[in-house]
Order: C-alpha cells, then structure tokens, then sequence
C-alpha cells in the first residue's frame, strides 16, 4: 500500500531526485544527471550548509585518524562547530593510527593501513524487495540491541510501489507538504535511534572516491553502519538495478570497504553475506542514488 510520507526528523535533507517515479529502481540504463528542481534544492542555504559542515568534519576526522591532526586541535574544530560532548566523544573515541579489526582487537599501524569494522549481524532479506527494510534492521540492530521490530514492521515506513507497481525502498519519496525531500531510509534510521545523526548524500560524477572514503571513515569510527543504495551495478556476484546494502567497516584507510549483503541466502545468486569492495568500485556502484551516512 503507498505510505503517507514521514516528517523529516530535525535534520535537513538534500541530494536527491525530484520525485518518486524518477528515484524508484530504475529499469534503465544509468543517469545520475539531476533535474534544475534538484539543483535549486541541493544550494538552498540552509540545506547546503548542513552537508558542507558534515563533510568538513569528515575530512577533519580523516586527518586526525590519519595523524596530520591533533586530537587537541581535533576536539578544538568539533567544539568551535557547536558539536556536544556527546558527539565529540563518538568521533574520538579511536585514537590516531588505531586500527580495530573484525574481532575487535586495536593495534597502532601506519597511515595507509588504518582499518575499523563493526560487528554486524547479518540477515537476510524476507523477499525479493525487503532489501530496504533488512538493511535497516541490521543497522538498528547494532546500534539499538533492544530493537524489537522486524523486517515486516520497518517495512512499513520503507516500502512504496513505483510507477509500474513493483515494490521496493527508494532513495527518496519526492517532495513532502514542506517543501523538502524525503528520505524513508534516513527518516527511519533516525526515528529508531533517537539521535538524528544520519543524512542523504546522492553520488554523482562529481563526488569523488576520496571524499565518499571520509564520509564512511568518519561514521563507522563514530560507531554507526552506513546503509548504501547501489543502482544498475554489478556486485557480490548479481547485477541489480537498485539494492540496498550495509557498509559496515573499511581497510587499507578507506581504500577497501566491506558490505554486509541482505540478498545472501534469499536471491539473485549472491555470493557471499559479507565482502569486500574498492573504494572506487563502490562509488561507481552508488552513482545515481548514494548513502545514508
């Protein structure tokens, strides 16, 4: 059934299609072009600075893992920002040239071998256009234990029917009586954890792999999953022309990224419930729609 659209949770919204037809899984080939209604929201200065003082912060946070920043100087910008205790204590809680592996175990390393995982647990999506709602759940999982939705009940704020009434989560729902654009994946994210730390960042030819590589760096090391919507691309052995999928730690400093996969064990002959990917494989794969991060 078409959902009644959520209220964007105190958090300002950009990059993104204009409507719901044009941001559902395509079925053709790949644009990642936006509409000049895009564009005139996309600069609207309370939604620009929003993202711009996301981004600064995390290429700051890059330097200060990477250790061209103090953690003095770190928590000086973080402070100046207005950011709380709170969020300041997320971003800096690993410490400069601190690598966490997949079992949790730290070790100082080089610059260029800076890794961090999260310990997600996989699941599998319910059916073939649940890829949404598992990957919301996985996500709300780690960061709320005490979650006690489901795949069913997520999919609820999540699942709309696109113009030819096929179902499935799309990167965004059109314009809300408010003149801004929604995003079920976000509005669900933030609504559940209470904190509304999640924003929407459309991927495009000119979002390079260096700053997509920051975004992840500086979310996965402040503790949360980031939820990625591929669109007409070919990955853990299927091609798709819209998934959902979790990004739930990096490698190499960014250069290798590893997904947590819902379509393992449902459909589409995924290969495996987790692997890795390039930076550069991945930012290919998100053109045309993004990240949740």
């Amino acid at each position: 059934m078409i959902k009644k659209l959520m209220v964007i949770l105190a958090i300002v919204c950009l990059f993104s299609s204009t409507g719901f037809a044009n941001t559902f899984e395509s079925k053709s080939a790949k644009s990642v072009a936006f509409s000049e209604a895009e564009i005139e929201y996309m600069n609207r200065p309370e939604v620009k600075a929003v993202l711009d003082e996301k981004e600064r912060l995390a290429e700051l946070h890059l330097q200060y893992r990477t250790g061209t920043l103090s953690k003095k100087g770190y928590i000086a910008e973080l402070e100046a920002s207005g950011r709380d205790s709170d969020f300041v204590n997320k971003v800096t809680r690993i410490a400069p040239l601190e690598s966490i592996d997949e079992f949790g175990s730290s070790s100082k390393t080089s610059a260029a071998l800076l890794q961090n995982s999260l310990s997600i647990s996989h699941v599998t999506q319910q059916n073939g256009y649940y890829c949404g709602p598992a990957t919301a759940y996985m996500a709300l999982k780690y960061n709320v234990p005490s979650f006690s939705g489901s795949q069913s009940s997520l999919a609820n704020s999540l699942i709309y029917y696109d113009q030819d009434g096929d179902p499935g989560t799309p990167w965004n729902i059109g314009y809300n009586a408010n003149n801004v654009l929604v995003f079920p994946m976000q509005n669900v994210l933030n609504q559940y954890m209470y904190v509304p730390w999640y924003l929407p960042k459309n991927i495009d030819y000119n979002t390079t792999a260096s700053s997509l590589k920051a975004d992840i760096i500086s979310t996965i090391d402040a503790g949360y999953p980031v939820a990625g919507n591929i669109c007409n691309a070919s990955l853990n052995g299927f091609y798709t022309p819209g998934h959902w999928l979790i990004i739930s730690g990096y490698k190499n400093s960014g250069n290798t990224i590893t997904i947590y996969d819902p379509a393992y064990g449902q459909q589409y002959g995924a290969l495996s419930a987790t692997f890795d990917v390039s930076i550069a494989t991945l930012h290919d794969a998100l053109l045309g729609r993004g990240i949740i991060w």
